[in-house]
């Protein structure tokens, strides 16, 4: 399980940027990850997918671990009202190893 937290920028219709924290309290030492996306909506049928990429730095305590670059991909409904579901699928390279993490919740905005 995965508790965590986001803050999307809305550029423009197309791009966000976006800032997030993750903590995996199944870790014995509580792992915490910190992220910086770019998020881009492409003009298809629907603007309820995304994809993206960026950087995650995780802190865990091993010292191997530095920063790994980010590919994402997610659906999200832009039209439903102020609190939205989205599900999100992200990949982190990092030179000794590739993780994975399939997230789900709800959005709250404005």
């Amino acid at each position: 399980m995965i508790v965590g937290a986001q803050l999307d920028r809305r550029l423009n219709r197309r791009w966000h940027v976006t800032a997030s924290l993750n903590l995996y309290p199944a870790i014995s030492d509580g792992a915490l990850w910190a992220s910086a996306d770019v998020k881009y909506r492409p003009p298809i049928v629907t603007e309820m997918l995304y994809l993206g990429t960026g950087v995650t730095a995780p802190n865990h305590g091993a010292h191997r671990n530095r920063a790994g670059a980010d590919v994402l991909f997610g659906a999200e409904p832009q039209r439903l009202g102020p609190v939205r579901p989205f599900v999100e699928a992200k990949w982190v390279i990092f030179r000794t190893y590739t993780s994975f993490t399939l997230q789900g919740g709800l959005e709250l905005t404005r």
